[in-house]
Parts: structure tokens; C-alpha cells; sequence
């Protein structure tokens, strides 16, 4: 019963090191800066709308008013 005990106090140290080292990784958190810069072609929320689209695909001022084409 004490090896089991030991056993999984020192699984559940493991975790929580490794779990440690996840989290201070680099990952972005809700208080850190945004990057402010996104892969080339990517939209951002702060980029503006493409403004084109492909031959044949609905926009928004395209629909009707009653729903129907």
C-alpha cells in the first residue's frame, strides 16, 4: 500500500513538472501581447475584407430581401 502511494505521489509530481514546462513554453496567454502579425495571406481581425469573391459564391448584398433567388 505505501509503494502504491509513493508510486502515484511521484506520477502525480511528474504531471504536474510536466505540465509546468507546457505552459511556460511560449504559448500566448489571455494577458500577453497579440503577435500582430499572421502568416502572409492569412485575414486578422483587424485586416480589411477581401472585397472579392469567387465567380458564382453569395455575398450579403446579393441576397434578396425574402430569402429566395
Amino acid at each position: 500500500m505505501t509503494r502504491m502511494v509513493r508510486a502515484l505521489s511521484a506520477l502525480a509530481i511528474a504531471a504536474a513538472a510536466a505540465l509546468g514546462v507546457l505552459v511556460a513554453n511560449g504559448e500566448p496567454t489571455w494577458g500577453s501581447a497579440p503577435a500582430g502579425n499572421a502568416a502572409v495571406g492569412e485575414p486578422t481581425w483587424g485586416s480589411a475584407p477581401a472585397g472579392s469573391v469567387l465567380a458564382g459564391e453569395p455575398t450579403w448584398g446579393s441576397a434578396s430581401p425574402s430569402g429566395r433567388a
